[in-house]
């Protein structure tokens, strides 16, 4: 319940930081004393949510519009999208009926099911990863180099919507020197435009944790 409660105060209130349950005059008496709350730092002034705030963001902006039918729901909606990508990014590999078999499973896993329902980040995580492999699939498909740029942008926003997102980086950096050990056409290599998406939104990402949420990265880092 953290991202969601977070999300109901960002939304009543219009800010990322919570006031402590005391008067700052009570600072000195209380606050050494002072635990915090699960996924929140016990920070100078004000206490500071752990992880990023763009996933935290969507929901307080999906309870503003929609009420908290739209917060609860949320999620459902983004494990309904990432389907959709899964479905279109394994018919380009694989025959139609077994790229929609392949989808009903992955659908009637627990463990998605259990995404779909949670407001958690993992599902929004996948929407982004995937969503940018396909990009990046059609992309070379059809020719279109320019796709490349975002399709990792998209990959790179999951540096934004969890901190281990960060870690798509040496993965793709490997897989972009292998691939270029291996490509034959040179010319047809994604990775140069891949990687121009990639690095400035990975590179927010790190902004983010370091000035929005410094408990988080200092602790991580």
């Amino acid at each position: 319940g953290g991202y969601s409660n977070h999300a109901l105060f960002v939304a009543r209130e219009g800010r990322l930081t919570v006031p402590y349950p005391w008067p700052r005059e009570a600072d000195s008496v209380l606050a050494g004393a002072f635990q915090g709350f699960p996924g929140f730092y016990a920070t100078p002034g004000e206490m500071t949510a752990q992880a990023s705030h763009l996933y935290t963001l969507w929901l307080a902006q999906s309870y503003a519009g929609l009420g908290l039918s739209g917060l609860i729901r949320f999620n459902g909606v983004v494990a309904l999208l990432f389907l959709v990508v899964f479905y279109s990014f394994a018919s380009r590999f694989i025959p139609r009926h077994f790229a929609l078999l392949a989808t009903l499973l992955l659908a009637l896993n627990p463990a998605q099911l259990y995404l779909g329902r949670m407001t958690l980040t993992e599902g929004l995580t996948q929407l982004f990863l995937w969503g940018g492999l396909l990009v990046l699939a059609v992309g070379m498909e059809i020719g279109r180099r320019g796709l490349s740029g975002l399709a990792g942008t998209m990959i790179g926003f999951t540096a934004l919507i969890r901190i281990d997102g960060l870690l798509v980086v040496p993965f793709l950096l490997v897989a972009g020197v292998a691939m270029r050990l291996l490509w034959e056409r040179e010319e047809e290599t994604p990775w140069p435009g891949l990687f121009a998406g990639l690095f400035p939104a990975v590179a927010l990402g790190v902004l983010n944790y370091r000035f929005l949420s410094e408990p988080y990265f200092r602790a991580l880092t």
